[in-house]
């Protein structure tokens, strides 16, 4: 679990400071951070649920950079753009520590 925060942490730092030239690696990078997350064996429906708004964060993001055109938006569109996909991750990250600690709870009894 402490590589998953670790990761989240990371990608956290690559959200703040990405641009144009960087915005290309966020989603490789969300990609790895999910499926080391998701548990094929114990999903949990609450994670599972924060996928779609990370991704819909994750494209408005990219797209405010201008990673799918050739301008990107105001300096106001893309902080917005930030603050929403960094709201989404911190969703995604609460979800994850419920479950490990359901789990522990579970283990231990």
């Amino acid at each position: 679990m402490n590589a998953v925060l670790h990761k989240l942490s990371d990608l956290r730092g690559q959200i703040k400071t990405c641009d144009v030239k960087t915005a290309g690696t966020l989603p490789r990078t969300m990609y790895g951070l999910v499926t080391e997350t998701l548990d094929p064996l114990l999903p949990c429906v609450y994670v599972v649920e924060c996928l779609p708004g990370l991704c819909v964060a994750m494209n408005n993001l990219l797209r405010a950079l201008g990673s799918f055109g050739r301008h990107p938006r105001n300096a106001n569109m893309i902080e917005d753009a930030r603050r929403d996909m960094l709201r989404m991750l911190d969703i995604f990250s609460d979800e994850v520590n419920l479950l490990s600690f359901a789990i522990d709870a579970a283990v231990c009894g």
